[in-house]
């Protein structure tokens, strides 16, 4: 992000607003553990890595679909 860093804008978030008002989801090039944590911890609701293949960017826009935009099943 060109003005301010993943963990500022979380960190904003969190302090401008009730963290459960809308999901926050991080995509992020980085697979440490750390940048998960710190994310997480500032409110993420779920953290991913950015896939390098088309076919799985292709699959994880079809999680998110299917999580976030689906409306819920009722058995």
């Amino acid at each position: 992000m060109p003005r301010i860093s993943g963990s500022e804008l979380l960190e904003w978030i969190q302090s401008s607003n009730d963290p459960y008002d809308f999901p926050v989801i991080v995509l992020s090039g980085s697979s440490k553990q750390s940048d998960k944590k710190q994310a997480l911890d500032l409110g993420a609701r779920v953290y991913w890595v950015k896939p390098t293949e088309l076919q799985d960017l292709a699959q994880l826009a079809r999680e998110l679909k299917d999580c976030w935009l689906s409306p819920p099943s009722h058995v």
